[in-house]
């Protein structure tokens, strides 16, 4: 008995079956039997994030489908694993992802393997992470000269155009936000040109660049912003339902609001400290000694705070405020993770404000001099 060879071409998603009963006059004993698409896609969205990045390399068509923006809210992906957390470092010419899955019993204080992904290579030069969004990470390398958008899952980056500016001007600020309704993703670059020893001095100039998998054309285009302010280049922004979130000063401490889908800007007065997504809300966190400060966005329009004040538990490390970055999970659980000098064994905490419970989770690195 003769095996049966099976394979799929480019164009038509073709199922190909050799040595069958069935003969066609003119193909050699092989006959064709049509995939259709919505089938192929229901065999996808079945498939774990890493065994659907491998199929990327079965054909031009599934590679081009699975790399839609929106894949995953037109078909999302039905993996049995429970939601997982997303960790990036930097450091010896690699990203490096991990990912962690989140507690399932919070009030046991136990430690959880983090699991280590895909990672990227890039030149010797210097590596930020900007942001993350919606998947995608946006990074920066070579002084502020090349901006990358990089899809973790499918280990696929896009280097984007040049940003248009005069030779006098400088990037004061570069983020990535996602608009749920139109399913886009939009890059917002603002430069500024210093005049003189005040930052009221500078003039900026705001430009936005439309992000899509797959166009060849990717260009900038400049905006317009009513009210001049400096945004902080060194603390991440945050996106929460189409709206971008980033710290800025003008004649005091500010955060700036930037709706991704109109691309308008509001802005609310407020001494910026690390923003969060909290349940769907804008939050921050202000790391004392022996408290964790939450405060949660209530209302936008009348810029009306809600104050939370957390005992930290003896779990906690004592870290230096500036020497942590916080995040959070869908359940409202904060994650604390050191960002300087990472040692190992090292380790990242989730806190669970409501029981005050502590989830220790270990994750694999490279030995700590790697790290920038």
């Amino acid at each position: 008995m003769r095996k049966r060879k099976q394979q799929v071409t480019e164009e038509n998603l073709t199922l190909t079956v050799f040595g069958s009963n069935k003969r066609c006059s003119n193909s050699g004993g092989e006959y064709f039997v049509r995939i259709p698409v919505d089938l192929v896609i229901k065999i996808l969205s079945k498939l774990s994030a890493k065994s659907m990045a491998k199929c990327r390399c079965v054909c031009k068509l599934w590679s081009s489908t699975i790399r839609l923006p929106n894949y995953n809210q037109l078909f999302p992906i039905k993996s049995p694993d429970p939601p997982r957390f997303l960790f990036i470092f930097s450091g010896g010419g690699k990203l490096f992802f991990y990912t962690s899955p989140q507690p399932e019993n919070p009030d046991e204080n136990s430690s959880l393997v983090a699991t280590a992904h895909l990672h990227t290579e890039f030149p010797r030069d210097r590596c930020q992470i900007l942001i993350s969004v919606h998947g995608l990470v946006c990074y920066k390398i070579k002084n502020d000269t090349v901006f990358v958008i990089y899809n973790p899952i499918t280990g696929q980056y896009v280097t984007l155009p040049k940003v248009t500016r005069e030779a006098h001007e400088t990037i004061n600020y570069f983020a990535i936000g996602y608009d749920p309704i139109n399913k886009q993703f939009k890059v917002l670059c603002i430069t500024s040109v210093h005049h003189g020893t005040g930052a009221e001095l500078d003039t900026h100039q705001h430009q936005v660049l439309t992000f899509e998998t797959g166009r060849r054309n990717l260009f900038w285009r400049k905006i317009q912003c009513c009210r001049h302010y400096y945004a902080h280049r060194y603390l991440k922004g945050i996106c929460i339902n189409g709206v971008l979130y980033y710290a800025a000063t003008s004649m005091q401490p500010m955060i700036v609001c930037f709706d991704v889908r109109s691309e308008k800007f509001d802005f609310i007065t407020w001494k910026p400290p690390p923003l969060i997504n909290y349940k769907g809300k804008l939050g921050a966190i202000n790391n004392n000694d022996y408290d964790l400060v939450l405060w949660v966005l209530e209302d936008g329009d009348k810029h009306k705070w809600s104050k939370h004040i957390f005992v930290k538990p003896l779990q906690l490390p004592e870290w230096n405020a500036m020497n942590v970055d916080f995040g959070v999970t869908g359940k409202g659980e904060v994650v604390i993770c050191p960002i300087y000098d990472p040692q190992v064994p090292f380790y990242i905490f989730y806190y669970n404000l409501e029981r005050n419970t502590v989830v220790r989770v270990r994750v694999e690195v490279p030995e700590s001099q790697e790290f920038s």
